[in-house]
């Protein structure tokens, strides 16, 4: 299955003490399962993380800032609004059972359980 990444950017570009911040790598916030009829890929959503080197020479620990990406639909779920709303579309309007849409997630390249799509997300 394809994988999108996806990255927020730390706006800020200076610390509280006006020190310019440097980049010091992207912190992984969320993984979602997208579904948009016939395409489904994975995305992974970070967050840019920048660091104040003189702020962290200072106080002796390192001092981080990063982006601030928009809440998930359901905390810590791998379901994105798109894939929530496909699955419940289809079992309470289309009357498709949880295992038969299985099938369909698996022909798609994911691979999911029946506790997931009726709970789990």
């Amino acid at each position: 299955m394809p994988t999108i990444e996806e990255t927020i950017p730390c706006e800020e570009t200076t610390c509280p003490e006006g020190h310019t911040l440097t980049n010091a790598g992207k912190h992984l916030v969320r993984e979602e399962q997208i579904t948009i009829p016939h395409q489904t890929y994975r995305r992974l959503v970070y967050e840019d993380v920048k660091k104040c080197e003189p702020c962290s020479i200072e106080q002796d620990r390192g001092i981080f800032f990063q982006g601030h990406a928009p809440r998930p639909v359901l905390p810590h779920s791998l379901g994105s609004a798109s894939a929530i709303a496909l699955v419940a579309y289809q079992k309470f309007c289309l009357d498709v059972p949880l295992y038969r849409q299985i099938d369909e997630w698996a022909r798609d390249g994911a691979v999911l359980s029946e506790a997931t799509l009726a709970s789990g997300w």
